[in-house]
């Protein structure tokens, strides 16, 4: 049978599983593979966490275990961990995810007013970079899929942290989709 669609499918989980945290606090936590999935539910619909169907479980332990990786880093290193192994199967260029601020202030292109033909040009034209031009289609079809998940499109998350979140959720599972693809290739 073939899997609903925003769950993850068996190569998806059978990548990821490993790498999450065990059991915490003393109790037995609710299936990982329930709870992920009722998280991508909701980030890529975008619906509130009541709204969640019962399948995934309560919707308040999808809301605590999102907050709770959020806050304990298990979001980013998971994305680290499956960008990581994107990479090394030479399916993603690294170079093109490790824009920061000091990146963008470098680099940073002024508005290039018209002038007068008797005006001197101030300051050196804006450099460009015809290798980094040549791959912004790759970014900017991996922005329109990230949009595609309501929660990173219309932003309803009140705290920026959350926010990052929810981006390093859809990129996951973007990019184990990308790497569960190329397995099948």
């Amino acid at each position: 049978m073939k899997g609903r669609r925003f769950e993850l499918s068996e190569a998806e989980w059978a990548r990821l599983a490993p790498l999450l945290p065990r059991s915490g606090r003393g109790g037995q936590w609710r299936d990982h593979k329930q709870v992920l999935n009722g998280i991508c539910w909701r980030l890529r619909t975008g619906a509130p966490w009541r709204d969640v169907p019962a399948r995934y479980g309560p919707w308040q332990t999808l809301d605590e275990r999102f907050s709770r990786w959020r806050a304990d880093g298990t979001w980013a290193r998971l994305l680290d961990a499956v960008r990581t192994d994107a990479a090394l199967a030479g399916l993603l260029d690294l170079d093109l995810f490790h824009v920061d601020s000091a990146w963008a202030r470098a680099r940073r292109v002024r508005a290039d007013l018209p002038r007068r033909k008797d005006q001197k040009p101030r300051g050196r034209p804006p450099c460009f970079d015809r290798e980094a031009y040549r791959r912004r289609p790759a970014i900017e079809r991996l922005i329109g899929r990230l949009k595609e998940w309501r929660a990173v499109g219309t932003r309803d998350e009140k705290l920026a942290v959350n926010y990052l979140a929810v981006v390093q959720v859809a990129l996951l599972r973007d990019f184990l989709r990308l790497l569960d693809s190329s397995d099948r290739a």
